[in-house]
């Protein structure tokens, strides 16, 4: 009967009273010592030790108080209490016999094995019982799967496995059912997750909703539940991967979500709703170094509800893009709604629609450094957002077109009143690479890159109000082809280049272009009324790409040195009016000069005050 030892370095073994000759290892014996069941029984300083829980229950040996028995099916030490009567079986073990209960020993060496928790059906019961036990400790679990469902949680608890051969399995049956559930406490406070595996049952077409960990409070409010970490964890097969909100200080790294599932209303289009972080009214998080697989999702990484600081970084996301799963205009990977200071920095993103969607009050979002992947775009602005700014430097990114009618890489349509900057980028695109259709937008553009791989109408296009600017500043635009490089109104362009030919077009005044090459062809869209040149433009070439019907521009006073240039570039016409009593030299009594010929030029010019001599072939009338 070999020595047995217990975590307290006692050695031990068990035999029937009486006479005994005992040789130790090192060949040193004493012969004929005498053992009394009753003394090893009776000494506290070491643990008596039953193979199973059914040995001990089924024992007839009443032991003292405080007598360590070790069971060796739980590898663990147990205390005894008192008398029986309060058994859980798990933590608290009766034995009736005797009527003599013992009590759970936590160490550094405790397990759920400790407990109970085999892996052998349900064992949620069990497993609340660690945890309530446990709190401030770490809850281990070893290799294998485990199924447990709505869990709660305790401040000071560390769920940790051994990778992803420890699996935390959910069979959800009810809408919103989560292998961890805590959402009624006011609030919880240093929990961790690491190195294991949550495994859900949501499929594709399936309404409910199922979570790994959902975590909130009541009242609802940033910062009651604080310091909760998830490190290392990998989940699949849910609606909700980490669903945490009412927190300050989360953590989620090298974290890996697969298969985030959940079918909504199919006759809308909404093929899923799924998400691997959904962080509601939250504050200081960091979400880093993650792997998003090619699962159907609807967002990867979704804020909202008044949360700030927000830090993405060095993540990867593989999009989905089989239409047959994805949702209409739906699978962005990151949605940013009604959150302030966001840092989007060092992610691969690969497919999918806009990668970023911003939402409802999106304020202080800077997207840096990050490689974009035959996406679609880089940011979407929906029709509620309000924005204030909006910074995208040093990305490189190749677009597909769009398919679904968000267009443009960088797509404002709605948004109105806020500062974008547009620094150092490297883009390839069949699109846009910019649209915003509101006032008030201030665009600043320095030293991108630029290659439209297909031909496009403009590479910015921005508003006509007079209240939207932009300023563009050493950046190189290549295959623009016969389109624009923006449409704006109020428009500084200076240092850059383009083998396009044209350059801009701009409905309003006041705006200035030099040291670009080639130089600045500028096309002055009509308006309903006749577009009113200024001396300031003098020099620049206009054309009428783009125009449906005829464009008559109103000259300024005839001043020496005043010249203009006119191109018809569209099947309608292109031409020029005089002001007051000016006249044109060639043309009589008539007021007017228009290009009829497709491809032809006229050059407007003034060496004689009040009167305009034209080089070309125009058409006069009155």
């Amino acid at each position: 009967n070999p020595f047995l030892t217990d975590n307290y370095g006692n050695y031990s073994f068990k035999v029937d009273g009486g006479t005994y000759d005992i040789v130790s290892a090192s060949g040193v014996s004493e012969v004929g010592v005498q053992i009394q069941q009753a003394d090893i029984i009776g000494d506290l300083s070491q643990a008596y030790i039953f193979e199973t829980v059914a040995e001990y229950k089924a024992s007839t040996i009443v032991f003292p108080i405080g007598k360590r028995i070790h069971l060796n099916d739980r590898d663990a030490d147990f205390t005894v209490a008192g008398l029986s009567g309060i058994s859980n079986d798990v933590s608290i073990i009766d034995n009736t016999i005797v009527s003599q209960s013992i009590s759970i020993i936590i160490t550094r060496s405790t397990t759920v094995k400790s407990f109970g928790i085999t892996g052998v059906g349900d064992e949620s019961a069990a497993t609340q019982i660690a945890i309530d036990i446990f709190a401030v400790t770490d809850l281990r679990y070893g290799a294998g799967t485990f199924t447990a469902k709505n869990l709660t949680l305790k401040s000071g608890l560390t769920i940790s496995g051994t990778g992803e051969d420890t699996v935390l399995n959910l069979v959800g049956t009810s809408d919103g059912d989560s292998f961890f559930k805590d959402i009624s406490k006011t609030g919880m406070y240093d929990i961790n997750f690491k190195n294991l595996k949550f495994k859900g049952n949501s499929t594709y077409l399936q309404a409910k909703a199922y979570n790994a960990v959902h975590i909130a409070s009541v009242p609802a409010a940033i910062g009651a539940n604080r310091n909760i970490t998830f490190d290392s964890v990998t989940f699949e097969k849910f609606a909700r991967g980490v669903y945490v909100s009412s927190a300050r200080n989360l953590k989620v790294n090298n974290c890996k979500f697969f298969e985030m599932l959940q079918t909504t209303t199919i006759s809308s289009g909404e093929l899923t709703r799924g998400y691997g972080i959904l962080i509601p009214l939250v504050r200081d998080v960091t979400i880093q170094g993650c792997y998003f697989a090619d699962s159907v999702m609807r967002h990867a990484i979704y804020t909202s509800s008044a949360s700030e600081n927000i830090r993405i970084l060095n993540n990867e996301f593989k999009v989905n893009d089989n239409d047959t799963y994805r949702p209409t205009g739906y699978e962005h990977p990151i949605k940013i709604l009604e959150t302030e200071n966001v840092l989007i920095q060092g992610n691969i993103i690969k497919g999918g629609y806009q990668s970023v969607l911003l939402d409802n009050i999106a304020k202080g979002i800077i997207i840096d450094g990050n490689i974009f992947l035959n996406t679609e775009g880089v940011v979407y602005a929906s029709s509620t957002s309000l924005l204030d700014s909006v910074k995208v430097t040093n990305n490189v990114g190749g677009f597909q077109a769009s398919t679904k009618a968000r267009n443009h890489v960088m797509n404002f349509s709605a948004a109105a009143g806020f500062k974008l900057s547009v620094l150092g980028n490297d883009f390839t695109t069949n699109e846009r690479l910019l649209h915003t259709g509101s006032p008030d937008v201030n665009l600043i553009a320095n030293s991108n890159n630029v290659t439209c791989a297909t031909a496009t109408d403009y590479v910015f296009y921005m508003s006509e109000a007079i209240t939207s600017s932009a300023r563009l500043n050493g950046n190189t635009f290549i295959g623009v082809g016969a389109g624009h490089v923006i449409y704006s109104s109020k428009l500084t362009l200076t240092g850059n280049e383009s083998d396009g030919f044209n350059w801009v077009e701009i409905p309003q005044r006041g705006s200035r272009s030099s040291g670009n090459t080639p130089s600045t062809a500028i096309n002055y869209k009509n308006q309903t009324s006749a577009t009113n040149l200024e001396e300031a433009h003098s020099g620049e070439h206009i054309t009428n790409i783009g125009a449906t019907s005829n464009r008559i521009h109103h000259l300024p006073s005839a001043i020496k040195g005043l010249s203009y240039t006119f191109t018809k570039l569209a099947s309608v016409n292109i031409g020029c009016d005089v002001d007051g009593s000016d006249t044109f030299r060639a043309g009589g009594v008539n007021t007017s000069a228009t290009v009829t010929a497709l491809g032809g030029t006229a050059r407007v010019f003034c060496i004689e005050d009040s009167v305009w001599d034209i080089e070309g072939t125009v058409v006069y009338s009155v």
